[in-house]
């Protein structure tokens, strides 16, 4: 698959690929410093692996 999600919102990349048929798992990253007013989950990284895609996804504030 061509397709990269990176940087995209958690909802819109795991709803394409559970449309496309693939099974999904979510990984939530966490750095050191935590972002006061970070509430929105942002794929970081992303593996596809046959019908199986594994998503790494960080919070972001992106709303000022």
């Amino acid at each position: 698959m061509d397709i990269i999600f990176l940087g995209r919102p958690l909802k819109e990349a795991v709803s394409f690929l559970e449309k496309e048929g693939y099974t999904v798992r979510v990984v939530q990253y966490q750095g050191r410093n935590v972002i006061d007013g970070a509430d929105d989950l942002r794929v970081i990284r992303q593996r596809i692996n046959g019908s199986e895609a594994e998503l790494v996804v960080s919070l972001f504030r992106t709303s000022i």
